[in-house]
């Protein structure tokens, strides 16, 4: 969901930037712009883009809760929690926070294990919208989307690598779009591995906040979590 993207040198370092669609279902596009994302030379000689280090100290205004067996519902599946770490060993597992939060900076690693789907998940108002990994017989891809909507469940998708890649480390960036006053509709930023982001721009309502989830379809390790609150315009550079 990242329209006409353009990559600028910035103090001797390249970014890209580009823009959000102004609606989620729809390919108008300049409604809103993305988090500047680094573009670099990986080790492998290809091309690369994560968030920076300005960036991430700008963007983390500290921890809103810690993942700890007390404040961890789960709601299906099977999973053990506590220290900032969730083991699931059912199917549909899901590790709800006893938390609502509008913006967010989520960072975790993800073990998938036996696992094909897994990840983050944002429920509100009856929905849910996941930025997961999906692995497939042709390799592991980002995805961002909401299952129950038939018209679009697939917000949007990008290769990342191989299928045989289990071990990936993850930040989720969540952050409602203001419309008259109104938190409503929201952009989410995918970062896995510091190798790769994917931006969406999705239907979910954040006028009263979203519950955060950890969700995976069977056997997965979710370790290092943390929850923080995603500045806004009046403090990002406090």
């Amino acid at each position: 969901d990242l329209c006409v993207p353009q990559i600028e040198e910035i103090g001797g370092r390249f970014y890209m930037w580009g823009w959000m669609p102004q609606t989620y279902n729809r390919s108008d596009w300049g409604g809103y712009k993305n988090l500047p994302r680094q573009v670099y030379v990986r080790e492998d000689g290809l091309l690369g883009t994560r968030l920076d280090e300005m960036a991430t100290r700008l963007v983390n205004r500290g921890r809103l809760t810690d993942v700890t067996a007390e404040n961890v519902s789960c709601t299906s599946g099977s999973l053990q929690a506590g220290n900032g770490s969730l083991s699931m060993t059912g199917t549909d597992n899901r590790a709800q926070l006893a938390l609502t939060a509008d913006s967010t900076y989520v960072t975790f690693s993800l073990d998938m294990k036996d696992s094909t789907q897994a990840g983050f998940v944002m429920q509100a108002n009856g929905s849910e919208y996941r930025a997961i990994l999906v692995r497939r017989s042709d390799g592991v891809y980002l995805q961002i989307g909401c299952p129950q909507d038939s018209s679009h469940p697939v917000s949007s998708e990008v290769y990342l690598g191989d299928a045989s890649m289990t071990q990936f480390d993850c930040k989720v960036v969540t952050d409602g779009v203001w419309r008259r006053g109104v938190r409503n509709g929201t952009n989410v930023e995918f970062y896995v591995n510091d190798t790769i982001v994917l931006s969406g721009r999705i239907n979910l309502n954040m006028e009263n906040g979203y519950t955060p989830v950890f969700w995976s379809d069977k056997a997965a390790d979710f370790t290092g979590i943390t929850v923080n609150r995603l500045a806004q315009r009046y403090d990002v550079y406090d």
